[in-house]
């Protein structure tokens, strides 16, 4: 089975000298393999796999290599982070508060993840996932003022996007959003 595989891999050491990595290194030496590793380990993958990463907690890590500049290793950082968001939302009750809020809170992670969606070099990709991140993240908890215009506009522009999980995604994000302000888009 894949995901036993996958959770061999977690479990060995591996993740943990990759995070140190992240942590230690100067940006500009973490190229896009070394996050493909644990990307990789997230793709098709059960809800409990992803979760064991979390239980890792990758967040610190993963939000400092939002500050790099090649959009290869931000796009694979930003498709880490959404996997793991979004299965942290499937495993728990759409009721209550994502269950990375606070954690994501702590490290400034809203704060950066704002950040690169605001920031003009990065391309379309980057900004839809980022948009669907914050999205994911402020499911029953009310968006900032501060950034609620540019992200409601952002995903209610991705409604029709060429790419279904993307346009699947935004629908979903905006409906947790509308409910959260009790605005409709």
């Amino acid at each position: 089975n894949d995901d036993d595989l996958r959770k061999t891999i977690i479990n060995s050491g591996i993740v943990d000298y990759i995070f140190f990595i992240f942590e230690t290194r100067d940006l500009s030496s973490i190229t896009a393999p070394y996050i493909d590793v644990i990307r990789q380990l997230t793709l098709q993958c059960s809800d409990e796999v992803r979760l064991l990463l979390y239980s890792k907690k990758p967040y610190p890590y993963l939000l400092r290599l939002l500050n790099h500049q090649d959009n290869q290793v931000l796009l694979y950082t930003i498709n880490l982070i959404v996997y793991i968001l979004v299965s942290g939302s499937n495993t728990t009750s759409f009721s209550s508060l994502h269950p990375h809020f606070d954690q994501m809170s702590r490290y400034g992670g809203i704060e950066k993840l704002y950040s690169l969606f605001k920031r003009t070099e990065v391309n379309k990709q980057i900004k839809d996932l980022t948009a669907i991140c914050i999205g994911e993240l402020f499911n029953n908890a009310e968006l900032p003022h501060s950034m609620r215009t540019e992200i409601i506009s952002h995903l209610m522009s991705i409604v029709g996007d060429s790419n279904a999980w993307t346009q699947s995604q935004s629908k979903i994000q905006l409906g947790n959003l509308a409910q959260n302000s009790g605005i409709y888009y």
